[in-house]
C-alpha cells in the first residue's frame, strides 16, 4: 500500500479507538481543523490513552520474555545479525526483531543500544541497509502487516498494539547483561517517528527510560496531515473538516512528545511532502527541551535513496556520539 493510502487508513481509523475517552464535541457551525484538534486535546491526558494502551494487553513491569532465534547471518564487514522472535507473558502478538551485533561482539560486556523504527516494514531490510556500527548493538522491530481485505480492521488492531510491543522489546533490552542501560536510545524515522513517542511514554510509566532520541522526517497533528495529503479523497477531507471525526488522538506525537523526558534530536526536511511544513513545525514545538534541530533540503526521505539513508544516519549517530549515548562507530 502506498504510503498516502496507508497514512489515510491510519489517521481515519483513529476515531474507533479513542471515541470512549473524549467527551463530545459539539458546535453549531462545521469545526475546521485548528479548532477541533485544539478542543479534542484539552481533554486528552496521555495517561488515559497509556492505561487504554498498556494494562488490557497484560503489559506491566514484571512481564516474562522468551527470544526465539530464526536464523543468523554476517553484513559484508563481518558484524554478526540475529532476526527472531520476542514473545511475552502477555496477551501481545509476537513481536518480530533483528539485531545486529559489534564484529567482536562480547556477550560479558555491555554496549550501548540504538533501537531504530525506520520507515520500511522489513526489520532485516532495515537493518542491513545501514553501515558498520561500530562497537554498539542496533536493533531494528518489524511493523505487523495490514490485512488488506479488511485494512482499517487491521489497523485498528495494530495501533492499539504497536506501542506495546515497542515498549515490551525496550523493556526486554533493558534487562540483557550485554546492554547498557543508562546508554538506551532510539531513532524514529518517517512512520517509526509517528509511533515512537507514545511507545516511549508507556515506557516511562514502566520505569524504562531512553535518554537519548533521534526523530526524523516525521510529524504531528495528524488531522493537518491527512487533509494536505494529496492520496486523500475529498470524502475523507469533508468528514474531517465537518468534525465527524477526531483523528489523531491514540498515537498523535503532540499528545506525548511534552511528557517525554531525555535529550531530543529532530531531523526535518520543510519540503517533505509527505508531513509537510505544519506536520513538521507541531512535531518540533512539542518536542521539550533540550533538543537540536537540524533541518535539511530535499523531498521525504526514501527507502530507494540509500545516499540520504548514510547522511541520516551519520547526523544520527554524530550527534549520539557527542552526548554520549553510543561509541563512535568511525
Amino acid at each position: 500500500m502506498p504510503w498516502n493510502r496507508f497514512s489515510a487508513a491510519v489517521l481515519l481509523s483513529l476515531p474507533l479507538l479513542v471515541g470512549p475517552l473524549i467527551p463530545s464535541v459539539s458546535s453549531a457551525e462545521p469545526l475546521g481543523l485548528a479548532s477541533q484538534i485544539g478542543q479534542a486535546t484539552q481533554f486528552i491526558k496521555p495517561e488515559a490513552l497509556i492505561a487504554q494502551l498498556g494494562p488490557h494487553l497484560g503489559v506491566s513491569a514484571d512481564m516474562k520474555f522468551q527470544f526465539v532465534e530464526d536464523f543468523d547471518l554476517r553484513t559484508k564487514n563481518g558484524e554478526p545479525v540475529i532476526s527472531g522472535r520476542l514473545q511475552t507473558s502477555s496477551q501481545l502478538p509476537t513481536i518480530r526483531v533483528s539485531l545486529r551485533f559489534p564484529q567482536n561482539f562480547d556477550s560479558n560486556k555491555k554496549y550501548p543500544t540504538v533501537l531504530l523504527l525506520g520507515g520500511t516494514r522489513s526489520a532485516l531490510e532495515t537493518i542491513a541497509r545501514l553501515p558498520s556500527v561500530g562497537e554498539n548493538i542496533l536493533v531494528t522491530f518489524q511493523y505487523p502487516s495490514i490485512n488488506q481485505l479488511e485494512p482499517l480492521k487491521s489497523l485498528d488492531r495494530d495501533l492499539k498494539t504497536m506501542p506495546a510491543q515497542i515498549t515490551s522489546l525496550l523493556m526486554w533490552l533493558n534487562q540483557q547483561e550485554w546492554v547498557d542501560s543508562f546508554r538506551l536510545s532510539a531513532v524514529g524515522v518517517s512512520f517509526g517517528g509517528l509511533v515512537l513517542p507514545v511507545s516511549l511514554t508507556m515506557a516511562q510509566s514502566l520505569g524504562v527510560h531512553v535518554n537519548s532520541v533521534v526523530f526524523a522526517y516525521t510529524g504531528g497533528e495528524l488531522a493537518h496531515l491527512i487533509a494536505q495529503n494529496s492520496g486523500a479523497g475529498q470524502r475523507e477531507r469533508n468528514l474531517i473538516e465537518n468534525g465527524l471525526l477526531l483523528p489523531s488522538l491514540l498515537v498523535d506525537p503532540v499528545i506525548f512528545l511534552p511528557h517525554l523526558q531525555g535529550r531530543f534530536l529532530l531531523i526535518m526536511s520543510e519540503e517533505d511532502e509527505i508531513f509537510g511544513p505544519l506536520s513538521t513545525q507541531a512535531f518540533i514545538r512539542a518536542t521539550p527541551e533540550p533538543k537540536e534541530v537540524i533541518l535539511i533540503d530535499g523531498e521525504h526521505i526514501s527507502a530507494h535513496n540509500q545516499e540520504l539513508i548514510e547522511q541520516l544516519m551519520g547526523f544520527s549517530f554524530e550527534w549520539l556520539t557527542r552526548v554520549g549515548a553510543v561509541n563512535s562507530p568511525y
